[in-house]
């Protein structure tokens, strides 16, 4: 028996997007436990709703282990397109449940899906909290931020959704310290609805550590959704992973392999990268042209955040300028050009 997938391409692109985010939770919380010297792993079980005619999901847990008590990253895809009866069309979604045995580590719980109507129309629901026992306000703050990050235009309206929707009233507080939580959201912009929870997912583990991970030992649901088997995706990518690696764990690790500094605002008046640790080693272009590229992607979030504001009359646009000081050393390795 194999899963059926849905009739509709907007509810396979959805499916493909909470596949993608399960693949880099995976990886990423595996290497964690592997650089802590945990060897706890997550075990992949695939389920069938009525014998996968309406569909099924991959779910990948672990439980009693060193680092995690208890985790589970389940995507799953239920559609209904042999039912006329049924208004609904498909339903695609993450759920995510991560819980440490430490007691000063916070929980975390994330949920994205897209929910599809026969009729064509449907809504996005992107929810997250950070639920510690101890709560440390770094931790606290550094989640908000990045959710914040991906999510700008949307972000306090989540949040303050998320504080009504997490709040206990008989206990008189919340579950949790921090709350994001986007119901039914969707616009006329199908592509930017959908570039909005690409964007929510992608601030989940941003790390290149978890991508050279993934691509070293891909998982069956991300060759699945590219129409190929597990063997053939790790031959395709191993020789980008193994350059890529050199950057985790060679030569040049410790320029970009770990997350973006805290507290940088892109939004400030002037913004400097400093790199003269590295003015003389040839490691300097190579640097300068990561850090140029990872620069304007970043600026041109913002950019399109801004017109996108601006276009509802809540942001003024404004220009930016981005100035590369001795950008000879990135023009003077061909290998860099």
């Amino acid at each position: 028996m194999t899963r059926i997938p849905a009739a509709s391409d907007t509810a396979n692109t959805a499916f493909a997007l909470v596949g993608g985010l399960q693949q880099r939770f995976v990886a990423g919380l595996t290497a964690l436990a592997r650089d802590r010297g945990a060897a706890q792993g997550f075990s992949e079980v695939a389920w069938l709703r009525d014998e996968g005619r309406h569909g099924g999901g991959v779910r990948f847990e672990t439980a009693d282990g060193p680092l995690f008590g208890r985790g589970s990253v389940n995507v799953s895809q239920v559609h209904y397109d042999d039912m006329p009866d049924k208004r609904l069309g498909s339903a695609n979604a993450i759920s995510t449940i991560i819980h440490p045995v430490h007691p000063l580590a916070p929980s975390v719980h994330i949920h994205v899906s897209w929910t599809e109507m026969k009729d064509g129309t449907g809504y996005w629901r992107i929810m997250a909290d950070l639920n510690p026992s101890h709560e440390n306000p770094a931790h606290t703050e550094r989640f908000l931020a990045a959710l914040k990050a991906a999510a700008p235009a949307q972000f306090d309206a989540a949040k303050a959704q998320g504080e009504r929707y997490f709040y206990i009233p008989v206990l008189g507080r919340h579950r949790g310290v921090a709350h994001f939580y986007l119901e039914g959201y969707h616009t006329d912009d199908a592509a930017a609805d959908l570039a909005l929870a690409t964007a929510c997912r992608r601030r989940d583990v941003p790390t290149l550590p978890a991508v050279v991970e993934s691509m070293l030992d891909p998982a069956e649901e991300a060759a699945r959704a590219v129409r190929t088997d597990r063997a053939t995706l790790l031959e395709d990518g191993r020789d980008v992973a193994l350059e890529l690696r050199r950057l985790v764990h060679g030569d040049l690790c410790g320029m970009f392999d770990g997350p973006t500094t805290e507290g940088l605002d892109l939004a400030a008046p002037l913004v400097v990268l400093d790199l003269s640790a590295l003015y003389d080693p040839p490691a300097l272009g190579i640097l300068m042209a990561c850090a140029t590229a990872w620069l304007q992607a970043a600026l041109a979030r913002q950019a399109a955040a801004r017109l996108a504001g601006a276009a509802n009359g809540s942001v003024g646009s404004g220009h930016v300028l981005v100035v590369v000081d001795e950008a000879w050393a990135v023009l003077a390795n061909v290998r860099v050009q």
